[in-house]
């Protein structure tokens, strides 16, 4: 299953890695660094360009031909920033937003959220938990008005502006029917996280195709 070609994919780049103590899109993973390995499982589903969104002047990992980057149209806004920037640049009417830390992606999953019928709803968003993730879902591209709102009011977080808009839930039993594991979720914030996503993808690699 593949996306509708009114999909496209954008990732999120311009994090400062904190908690990492070193730039994650450039970390390596099975040889290859968080950001091409997410991009690949990207480009599994969608047709290029993937929309690589990065801080203006941000040092990036050697990209592929099928990326275009994006920069942030401002500083310190965070991801809204970032969503900002994807959805004023995008050329489909949905943006399936993600970042370069979350380099399990599920392309079964992603492709399934986006094929979803929705009504009048802004964006698609899976809950886990009982919490949205808003890093892993679909945004239409009239949100960004409300985006755009959402910043001159000084508000940066993905989850302030879900509370504003109308939006699909995709619950939980629904989505592990397609993600059973829940690793397409796994955020790679500390270096634990990067060994534990490490051992998954090595199991992941023999067990499942990619």
């Amino acid at each position: 299953m593949s996306p509708p070609p009114s999909v496209s994919a954008a990732v999120l780049v311009g994090g400062r890695s904190v908690r990492m103590g070193a730039d994650k899109a450039s970390l390596n993973l099975a040889g290859q660094s968080l950001l091409e390995l997410l991009v690949d499982r990207l480009g599994s589903c969608f047709k290029p360009p993937v929309m690589v969104v990065a801080r203006a002047g941000q040092q990036l990992p050697k990209l592929p031909v099928t990326t275009d980057r994006v920069e942030d149209l401002a500083s310190g806004g965070g991801p809204l920033v970032g969503l900002h920037a994807a959805l004023s640049c995008c050329s489909t009417s949905w943006v399936f937003l993600t970042a370069c830390d979350l380099p399990l992606l599920s392309p079964a999953l992603v492709s399934w959220i986006c094929s979803l019928p929705v009504a009048d709803q802004l964006a698609v968003v899976p809950y886990r938990d009982g919490r949205p993730e808003p890093l892993h879902a679909l945004y239409h591209r009239d949100c960004l008005p409300h985006v755009e709102d959402c910043l001159a009011r000084g508000v940066r977080s993905l989850k302030s502006l879900l509370k504003e808009l109308p939006i699909k839930v995709v619950q939980e039993d629904c989505w592990r029917e397609h993600e059973p594991s829940g690793n397409s979720f796994l955020n790679v914030n500390r270096p634990e996280d990067l060994e534990r996503a490490r051992l998954l993808l090595s199991v992941q690699s023999v067990t499942v195709p990619l």
